[in-house]
């Protein structure tokens, strides 16, 4: 085992990427600079602690011209790291520098935009293909019983229970979204 690496399982919602931020800021705080990201595994590397601030961006045009999109961030100090679900992961010093400058939105509306943008691009849909699938099992299973327990009925079971997990998902997400939407148009 390299003691130079550290490897953690942490799970983030959508609507908790700023605890996410928080958590990676904090990590390089103490000594654990980010490196990678895959499936929930955060890989670290041993680093000088120093004051970074880790933010994150999701746009889901970003792809069209990635090296603008990254060479644009550049350009205000922000380190690119990499892309997972359609977040990007960004660092920067922060000694000496204004707020304003640890901030990667310019203003409040960006940030809510980003919120509901994530909702409805990557959340929504999978919602309604949930709702697609289950309905007509589910009419299947309430027409013909569970007499013979047919594949469908079993696959009904799986379909209702990940939908209420996702549709959990969802909420949260959405309630997460109301907060951040009470918390920046106060400011």
């Amino acid at each position: 085992m390299n003691p130079e690496i550290k490897k953690g399982i942490k799970l983030f919602l959508l609507s908790d990427y700023e605890k996410e931020e928080a958590y990676l800021t904090e990590m390089h705080r103490t000594g654990w600079k980010l490196k990678n990201i895959s499936y929930g595994i955060y890989t670290f590397e041993k680093c000088e602690p120093e004051n970074v601030i880790y933010r994150l961006d999701f746009a889901e045009d970003k792809e069209k011209d990635l090296s603008c999109y990254i060479a644009m961030f550049g350009e205000y100090g922000w380190e690119y790291i990499q892309d997972v679900n359609g977040y990007s992961y960004f660092r920067k010093r922060t000694n000496r520098l204004a707020e304003e400058d640890t901030e990667i939105f310019s203003d409040s509306e960006s940030r809510l935009a980003m919120m509901k943008n994530i909702i409805d691009k990557k959340l929504m849909p999978v919602w309604v293909i949930f709702m697609l699938i289950l309905v007509p099992n589910f009419v299947k299973v309430m027409l013909h019983g569970f007499d013979d327990i047919p594949l469908h009925t079993v696959l009904t079971v799986i379909y209702t229970l990940l939908f209420v997990w996702y549709s959990y998902i969802l909420i949260h997400c959405r309630m997460g979204f109301q907060k951040l939407k009470k918390k920046y148009t106060k400011t």
